[in-house]
């Protein structure tokens, strides 16, 4: 087969490629792919393709099918470019694949794209450069403990009460004493998921000021081993 750009052309039968042929593929192969060849990929294909030759898709990947995407490697996962992505290819893609977009690539996906993404699936992404906005309420549940316990002061200060409203008790036993300073208020935190099951440390991390902001519902939690 055929795996020069001098001889792939928009008459080249694509699917005459393996997954060898595109480990061997350079972004300069990839760019003279057309929509239609890029229509006919197959995930045995992509399986071959490297991180350095995936840039050069992206005039051409709207056209790929989602189930070709699920077929990338996940090691060649930080070569995708990720803005153009649509909801149908994202929820295509897996935990393993997911897991391997690097924290650039997921600052970057819109809300849109991010709750395509499969409820299973949110708590393999990286959410360091992620405005905690694009992060729909109805997906804010299935957040991870071990990313709660990374949010950033900017993303909890950007919390909607939606959000708020969807903290889940693991992830409220998942809050960190740093991260009980970033609040600007408890009061948004439930009486019933939250407060009982806010991890000691974090309830001695708390502000005074804001602690005392707390309504007597709340208040009434809190546990013996808490305060």
């Amino acid at each position: 087969a055929t795996t020069t750009a001098a001889k792939i052309t928009s008459t080249t039968d694509i699917t005459t490629l393996t997954a060898a042929d595109f480990a061997k593929l350079t972004a300069a192969d990839l760019a003279v792919l057309n929509k239609t060849q890029a229509a006919a990929l197959s995930g045995d294909q992509l399986a071959g393709v490297t991180p350095a030759a995936l840039p050069a898709i992206e005039p051409v990947l709207k056209y790929i099918t989602a189930d070709a995407l699920s077929g990338i490697a996940p090691k060649a996962i930080p070569g995708l470019p990720v803005k153009t992505l649509t909801a149908t290819q994202m929820k295509g893609f897996s935990g393993d694949q997911l897991s391997s977009f690097t924290a650039a690539q997921v600052g970057t996906l819109s809300k849109a794209q991010i709750t395509a993404i499969a409820d299973d699936d949110i708590a393999s992404l990286n959410l360091a450069n992620v405005s905690i906005a694009n992060i729909d309420s109805t997906k804010f549940d299935n957040l991870s403990a071990a990313q709660i316990a990374k949010l950033t002061s900017a993303q909890i200060n950007g919390l909607s009460a939606g959000q708020f409203a969807a903290i889940t008790a693991e992830q409220a036993a998942a809050f960190t004493p740093a991260e009980a300073a970033y609040f600007k208020s408890f009061v948004s935190f439930s009486a019933t998921n939250v407060i009982p099951n806010l991890d000691p440390k974090f309830v001695a991390a708390m502000p005074a000021k804001l602690f005392g902001g707390l309504s007597v519902t709340q208040l009434a939690q809190f546990t013996d081993t808490q305060v």
